[in-house]
């Protein structure tokens, strides 16, 4: 499957490392709360980007609508 095109949204960064290493490299452990202005949110994986700062590619753990502000927050 492709990406959608990008999505307008707020990011809060809850944890971020990149201490993690392995035989070849390292990786980042992050987690993020994301808030969109859109009225459905069905994804499974979702590509993160902030001012041009590519943040990674993430398995979204839970989707909540926020009714009374108008917006679904995102768990990855």
């Amino acid at each position: 499957p492709s990406w959608s095109d990008d999505i307008p949204c707020s990011i809060k960064t809850n944890t971020d490392t990149r201490k993690g290493h392995y035989e070849d490299g390292e990786f980042r452990q992050a987690s993020f709360t994301i808030l969109i202005e859109l009225a459905e949110f069905s994804a499974k994986r979702v590509k993160l980007s902030r001012l041009g700062e590519e943040l990674g590619e993430y398995r979204v753990l839970s989707v909540e609508p926020l009714t009374t502000v108008g917006r679904v927050q995102i768990l990855v």
